[in-house]
């Protein structure tokens, strides 16, 4: 959850004043509640030395989050034209696009949010700068597309449900029409959920002592001050619930009851010895898996952080007791959601050989454009 403190927790992180969180700041789906961050630390000792922790933030923020964050651009980039090229035939594909969508443009922000840690390895200071610019313009609007996508996949994960316990009435239900209205409203809701979010922030310069300049620092906007009990009830009360427990919670019952139908049907099979090896038997069974797997991924990816998240607010405390332990939580924790942002791509990939066949197919035409603008190029280079 995004905290009230917001502006003094950056300032504190950087300037080393305190040890107090900064939650808000690097987190992807902002979970913790003000008052989770007001009893958060008070021992100056360190649990993970600075050392250490240098080491782990240049493995994660320097190596590991570009990594899948290139994967996520041009996965999801892929993921988008194999899935436009098939149309809207069927509704899961419509849904799975939209999801590409929303993971690319996660993707796209989460490299600027963690240059910070490349950056201070060359100027601390135009650093906190940096960091300020991009959380204040991009942590709203990305964790409104991570928001989108987690609902996304509880869509996919309620309309396999549907699929399985009840086949004949999936295609009444699920209709091409009503699949793209809902995808709408999925946007419209999750990013009209996070209105206070993206009114709650704005900068200030400030001169930084141990520097010896002026750098920008988070601060709330006049709004946020004036209403600031509100906005912090909102954000742990309404928006937490609705955004990161409540979808994660569906997808969990939906995939449970999934393989427990699956599991049932397969061992009726094999007590009747009925054989289900029909192309149309053997191609849902794939995408089942398939769209199962990919709510596994989410499920793996962001629920130990959530349940860690909703314990510290229940508890009205943070586990994290120093600052390098909260910033190595909150890398941790970015690099998972952002592993769930690029992984769909590995996933249609090794299991969907029509994926798969179809997403050669575009990078051959890829490479055969580029060559023919070489040839093209090269007698003017001459």
């Amino acid at each position: 959850m995004a905290t009230p403190d917001f502006c003094t927790n950056i300032s504190e992180i950087f300037t080393g004043l305190s040890t107090q969180t900064n939650n808000a700041t690097d987190r992807g789906m902002g979970l913790l509640s003000a008052s989770t961050n007001s009893n958060s630390a008070s021992s100056p000792a360190s649990v993970i030395s600075d050392d250490i922790f240098n080491i782990i933030d240049i493995i994660i923020n320097c190596f590991l989050v570009y990594a899948l964050s290139l994967l996520g651009i041009f996965g999801n980039i892929l993921n988008g034209l194999v899935l436009f090229r098939h149309r809207f035939k069927e509704p899961s594909n419509i849904i799975l696009l939209s999801l590409s969508v929303s993971d690319f443009f996660y993707s796209m922000c989460v490299p600027f949010r963690r240059m910070r840690s490349i950056i201070t390895r060359f100027s601390p200071a135009y650093a906190i700068t940096f960091k300020t610019f991009s959380e204040v313009n991009l942590f709203s609007f990305s964790t409104a597309c991570m928001a989108t996508s987690l609902t996304h996949v509880t869509v996919i994960a309620v309309e396999r449900l549907t699929a399985v316990c009840f086949p004949f009435h999936v295609s009444r239900i699920f209709t091409s029409s009503r699949v793209k209205l809902l995808v709408l409203f999925l946007y419209v809701y999750n990013f009209s959920l996070m209105i206070p979010l993206f009114m709650k922030y704005t900068y200030v310069w400030m001169f930084h002592p141990g520097y010896n300049t002026t750098v920008a620092q988070v601060d709330l906007t006049p709004w946020a001050k004036g209403s600031l009990g509100e906005v912090t009830y909102y954000e742990s009360y309404v928006m937490t619930p609705l955004v990161s427990l409540v979808t994660l919670l569906v997808i969990l019952l939906c995939s449970t009851v999934i393989v427990i139908k699956l599991t049932i049907v397969r061992d009726l099979k094999r007590l009747s010895s009925i054989s289900s090896s029909s192309n149309a038997a053997s191609k849902n069974a794939k995408v089942v898996k398939m769209l199962l797997t990919v709510c596994v991924v989410t499920l793996l990816s962001c629920l130990p952080t959530t349940i860690l998240d909703i314990i510290e607010v229940i508890a009205n405390r943070s586990m994290m007791v120093t600052t390098n332990s909260l910033l190595l939580k909150n890398s941790v924790q970015v690099l998972l959601y952002q592993f769930n942002a690029s992984a769909n791509f590995i996933v249609y990939v090794t299991m969907s050989s029509k994926f798969s066949k179809t997403c050669k197919k575009i990078l051959r035409c890829v490479c055969c454009v580029l060559k023919k603008k070489e040839k093209a190029i090269e007698p003017l280079l001459k």
